[in-house]
């Protein structure tokens, strides 16, 4: 196994003379013995030393390793989120594979490099102050996965539970200051009751953004109060097929985000009002150009700046996208879509329970939803019995006016009218404010 070592991480000396003591190869075999790892795959061949950022590309390139080990302390002027995506593009290994990365770190989990180096495929993260070198060496031989790295993109204070507003939420008055040229504008918002729907499914093409765009549609149109509908589905977005619109540029909220400036008003600026309900606001998504430039932490950004009292999002299936993940963390409800598959029901009770089990997410949140049924598919009975420990939202049959809805750009209400149920407000838990904008000079 060909090892190349980028760090200047104290404990880095300690393993390269285990490496090289026979005494010490024998400490470590023992070590790997107890927990199950005696065989070693290959004998770990140490190609190169980094001691710089600038240098790890190239020598990289040329030795080809199978693993790397970098120190996100490691001196050098390259910023470390920006190395590790030239590290994903250019370094490979022997077989022209990508080169693991084992990543060490006293960053807190939830820190937003350690979000993207997780959705880059980092998934080896050693962290903490405490490293060693065995630590390293078990690393080496076993891999980490997705579940593995998963909490390290949860915020610090969370530990290994999500901490959630309850369904009906009260978001407190916050006072945001930015200083532009001589003034400070003082921005208050102020929402006294707030909604977040997520909808999701295990595998793609069963019905989340149908259902999620009639449900923003009708939401609009029956409470007349502020409803945004954010795609999250990344390089792949597709609302504004529902709503024949034309998808709109996300460069400017990246530019304001990596400015620090993001705010409602920049952020309506940039999303799509729909001409017949002019209350619904819709986000686009990211095409596959922009992709790159947004970072997994712009996903939460979006959820927090937004004071709307209702916030449907639409996201990819599966938990493979920085967008999900933000979406399932951050909702009240998730809304899940089932088909009417024996498949489709084994995958989502599996995801649903990996969910739970990993993120702490309470099994109360999620809402099913079964879609497509026909004669030909499982009944209805038989669907709930599979998941009686879950709310039902409803069961949809197949439809082919869903398809001609969507060739005509309209989102489908017809068949799905109770998307809306126990979800609106009532009229005296809703309380209308107005933003407050005050320039104060310095």
């Amino acid at each position: 196994m060909r090892l190349l070592l980028a760090t200047n991480h104290p404990v880095i000396d300690a393993m390269i003379l285990k490496l090289e003591d026979e005494a010490g190869i024998i400490e470590l075999e023992r070590s790997l013995k107890h927990d199950g790892l005696a065989k070693w795959a290959k004998p770990i061949l140490i190609v190169d030393e980094i001691k710089y950022r600038e240098r790890l590309i190239e020598k990289g390139k040329a030795s080809r390793p199978d693993v790397l080990v970098l120190y996100d302390k490691l001196p050098g002027t390259i910023e470390m989120e920006i190395l590790l995506e030239e590290i994903r593009l250019e370094v490979k290994n022997e077989e022209s594979k990508d080169t693991r990365i084992i990543f060490i770190t006293s960053l807190e989990q939830g820190s937003p490099l350690l979000r993207k180096a997780v959705e880059l495929g980092v998934w080896d993260i050693i962290a903490g102050t405490d490293v060693r070198p065995i630590d390293i060496i078990k690393r080496i031989y076993e891999p980490g996965n997705y579940s593995d790295a998963a909490r390290f993109k949860l915020a610090p204070e969370a530990g290994n539970q999500i901490k959630r507003a309850p369904v009906i939420s009260e978001i407190k008055e916050r006072v945001v200051e930015k200083e532009i040229e001589k003034l400070v504008i003082r921005e208050v918002k102020e929402v006294k009751r707030q909604r977040i729907i997520t909808w999701w499914s295990a595998s793609g093409g069963e019905g989340k953004t149908t259902l999620a765009a009639s449900q923003a549609y009708q939401l609009a149109k029956t409470t007349g109060e502020k409803v945004a509908l954010l795609d999250f589905k990344e390089a792949n977005p597709a609302c504004n097929y529902w709503f024949n619109i034309i998808a709109k540029d996300s460069l400017e909220i990246i530019n304001a985000i990596e400015k620090g400036c993001l705010n409602q008003n920049i952020l309506e600026e940039n999303i799509v009002t729909y001409t017949k309900a002019p209350n619904l606001k819709i986000f686009t998504g990211v095409d596959l150009y922009r992709i790159n430039a947004w970072g997994a932490e712009y996903f939460d950004l979006l959820q927090s700046t937004l004071k709307y009292p209702y916030i449907i999002i639409d996201t990819n299936a599966g938990l493979f996208f920085s967008g999900t993940v933000s979406a399932l963390q951050g909702a009240d409800t998730i809304s899940v879509v089932v088909e009417p598959t024996y498949k489709s029901i084994e995958e989502t009770l599996r995801w649903i329970d990996f969910i739970h089990d990993k993120w702490g997410v309470p099994k109360e949140y999620f809402k099913i939803y079964f879609n497509k049924l026909s004669f030909r598919t499982l009944d209805e009975d038989t669907l709930k019995k599979g998941f009686s420990q879950y709310h039902i939202g409803g069961c949809y049959k197949y439809s082919d006016s869903v398809i001609e809805a969507l060739n005509k750009g309209n989102p489908v209400v017809k068949g799905f009218e109770n998307l809306t149920d126990g979800i609106v407000f009532s009229e005296n838990s809703m309380k209308k404010t107005n933003n407050i904008l005050s320039f104060l000079k310095r």
